[in-house]
């Protein structure tokens, strides 16, 4: 088999919230906090990336809902695609 990883990064998207990409880690070590995995969300035309604990995998859901109200407050632009 021969390994294709593309040598570029895909194009950005021209508007904020055209497109997030995001991905659940762990289980890592308990924190202070009590929290076991992480939820990463990166925002494909700005590139920033958002790392928000989760004390449960479950939580995922939850906290992404949260962070995309929050997020369309802040741009005042809709999510367009996840």
């Amino acid at each position: 088999m021969k390994n294709k990883i593309p040598k570029e990064l895909s194009p950005h998207k021209q508007a904020r919230l055209a497109l997030i990409q995001f991905d659940i880690a762990g289980p890592f070590p308990t924190s202070l906090c009590r929290n076991h995995y992480f939820l990463l969300i990166i925002d494909n035309y700005s590139r920033k990336n958002w790392v928000i604990p989760l004390k449960q995998k479950s939580d995922a859901d939850k906290e992404l809902r949260k962070w995309i109200i929050w997020a369309e407050n802040q741009t005042g632009e809709k999510l367009k695609a996840a």
